[in-house]
């Protein structure tokens, strides 16, 4: 056995989320509730199964969820962006469906991901997770029995130490490296000597990049030839690309995208923006209402009643000050450059949906971090009005019943992370 003085083999190598969480436990955990005998005490039989299927057909997942489908039928196939999409924002639709004591552990799970992947955590919220893994292990054992505790679930508090000491879980996961993957299996095109064809491919496009790279540099192209070799060549866009191909109005770190309506302000309006102080701008017939807006991180937001992708809920979004919105309009004033969203406040129910419930815990230290899974009732009677800079991130709506006006939101994990 290799013997390195003072290095910690345990602390040294670090277990992807990817793999370990997301096709592991998540997925493993899903797998044992869907294909559970009668005899097991977490079976939930066929007709929860089918309304879980039925609330899964009612996602509507915002842009940066790519993948919309979350068929049970095909959970083996699920990638492992799905799964991290339904434990960060789906798993209150197992609410009234998974035996409660499995339920309150499956979302303990939850809670303790969302916090390690927001793209900045205190240290002693991470180390505050460590019992919640420890205690979900234990759990693991005696609600389903030791033979179901597998390496992935042994692995969970090890995580802890690994963001300690590396960062957080988005920083070194293999989403990217599996990415590239799919690529190299792009590059044959037949069954023979495969391990040649990607070498082959892999040198004419190193071969195709440098040149590509000399002519970018060497020579002013136009700004479609220089998309075109990006595009070849597989240059990393950055944040900023999405947001600089856009074409719109830009205001500050805003592009309003579409076409706008000109308009008056409506008494609503106007009583939302004299909240702001802003009556100055409130009397100005010089309004332009947009249906969408890009924000400088490439995130696109769009109004409730935009209907051109009816399979996409883009108008949820969290505010600096705790409070999630239905936007209802973007307003644009260039006398006075003045960028306003109008929407309607959510009404709080509860926070933190999936709070920890194990009774050996002192679930008080698990704070509620903003933007965390929500139940809202109805929203506030009167239109608010924000600055549109006062937008911190999207929303998902996790479930929405247009008729009672009720469901469950979450706040995106972050914004670095993309499927």
């Amino acid at each position: 056995m290799l013997k390195l003085e003072k290095f910690d083999f345990q602390r040294a190598f670090t277990p992807d989320y990817l793999h370990s969480v997301c096709l592991g436990v998540v997925r493993y955990t899903l797998l044992l509730v869907i294909k559970a005998k009668k005899t097991d005490a977490w079976y939930i039989g066929k007709n929860q199964m089918a309304l879980l299927q039925l609330r899964l057909q009612g996602i509507k997942p915002p842009y940066e969820i790519t993948r919309s489908q979350f068929k049970l039928k095909d959970i083996h196939d699920w990638k492992a962006s799905q799964f991290r999409a339904f434990i960060l924002y789906f798993v209150t639709l197992l609410d009234g469906i998974m035996p409660e004591p499995f339920y309150s552990h499956f979302c303990s799970l939850s809670y303790g991901l969302f916090v390690l992947l927001q793209e900045r955590v205190k240290k002693t919220a991470v180390q505050k997770l460590a019992p919640l893994f420890n205690s979900f292990n234990r759990d693991m054992e005696f609600l389903y029995g030791p033979e179901y505790v597998t390496y992935n679930v042994h692995l969970l508090p090890h995580i802890i130490n690994t963001c300690l000491d590396w960062g957080l879980p988005w920083d070194h996961s293999t989403f990217i490296p599996e990415w590239v993957n799919g690529k190299l299996a792009s590059s044959c095109s037949g069954t023979q000597c495969v391990a040649e064809q990607m070498a082959q491919r892999f040198i004419m496009t190193l071969q195709l990049r440098n040149e590509a790279l000399d002519l970018m540099e060497q020579h002013k192209l136009p700004k479609n030839v220089l998309d075109l070799l990006e595009d070849l060549i597989c240059l990393p866009a950055g944040e900023n690309k999405k947001f600089n191909d856009a074409k719109g109005i830009q205001i500050k770190n805003i592009k309003f995208l579409g076409r706008p309506v000109h308009r008056d302000l409506n008494p609503q309006e106007e009583h939302a923006m004299s909240l702001l102080s802003l009556m100055t701008a409130a009397n100005d017939s010089n309004w332009e209402f947009y249906p969408r807006i890009i924000s400088k991180y490439g995130s696109i937001f769009t109004t409730k009643c935009y209907t051109r992708s009816p399979c996409r809920t883009n108008y949820c979004a969290l505010m600096i000050d705790g409070n999630f919105i239905f936007i209802e309009s973007f307003a644009l004033n260039r006398r006075s450059s003045s960028c306003l969203v109008f929407g309607y406040i959510l009404g709080d129910v509860s926070k933190i949906v999936q709070q920890p419930k194990h009774v050996n815990l002192q679930y008080e230290d698990f704070e509620p971090i903003p933007g965390q899974t929500t139940k809202f009732e109805g929203s506030c009677g009167s239109l608010i009005a924000y600055h549109i800079e006062e937008i911190k991130i999207k929303g998902v709506l996790a479930s929405y019943n247009s008729l009672s006006d009720t469901g469950i939101v979450t706040a995106l994990a972050n914004r670095i992370e993309s499927d």
